[in-house]
């Protein structure tokens, strides 16, 4: 199976980048094709530091500090990104970090995706309401939300209330579990593995 995990900053900048990296390895040890989305840390290419839901732990811009123009180029770099990785990996199913502006990018690009989500992007959805439309389109159309805990469970399933289902805990670098979800989404959608 072709799986492109995606985080909107480099892996080795925070916690869920992190848990994205050991992911991708297990998915390899498990004999899956798994690939990490690859994002520039540099700020060459726009005119702000690079956006974080965690500035105190990686040193980023809050999302919430960006201007709506920021915001527009960000999404632009993103979608670029993310469009070429699938033009040319095809992935079976995007794995999101972040119930956020990218997984709505994925929700955008047609292709199968799940979400694992993170206090961070709750707690910067009660901070700042441009982010509500992209996060509740990109939750509603996931074909799973992965959380980490319970606690974590009953948390997204307050913040989005239209999820009557989907929200799995499960732990993050769990490869075999994490498969058996992305083959029931895979299967859901209709979408064979050759």
């Amino acid at each position: 199976m072709r799986i492109l995990l995606a985080h909107h900053a480099p892996p080795d900048t925070d916690l869920a980048g992190r848990q994205m990296l050991v992911l991708a390895g297990t998915l390899q040890a498990a004999g899956q094709e798994a690939r990490i989305l690859p994002i520039p840390d540099s700020d060459a290419d726009r005119p702000f530091r690079r956006p974080s839901l965690t500035p105190n732990e990686d040193g980023g811009q809050d999302y919430c500090d960006l201007t709506s123009a920021d915001l527009a180029i960000h999404r632009q770099m993103l979608r670029r990104g993310l469009d070429q990785e699938v033009h040319q990996f095809n992935p079976h199913i995007i794995h999101c970090q972040h119930i956020w502006v990218l997984a709505h990018l994925a929700l955008e690009s047609g292709a199968p995706y799940v979400i694992t989500a993170h206090s961070a992007e709750l707690d910067a959805l009660a901070r700042d309401g441009r982010y509500s439309r992209f996060a509740h389109q990109a939750a509603e159309n996931a074909g799973r939300i992965l959380v980490a805990t319970t606690e974590l469970a009953t948390r997204v399933g307050q913040v989005f209330p239209e999820l009557k289902e989907g929200v799995v805990v499960i732990p993050p670098t769990s490869a075999a579990r994490v498969i058996s979800v992305y083959e029931a989404v895979l299967r859901a959608r209709g979408v064979t593995v050759d």
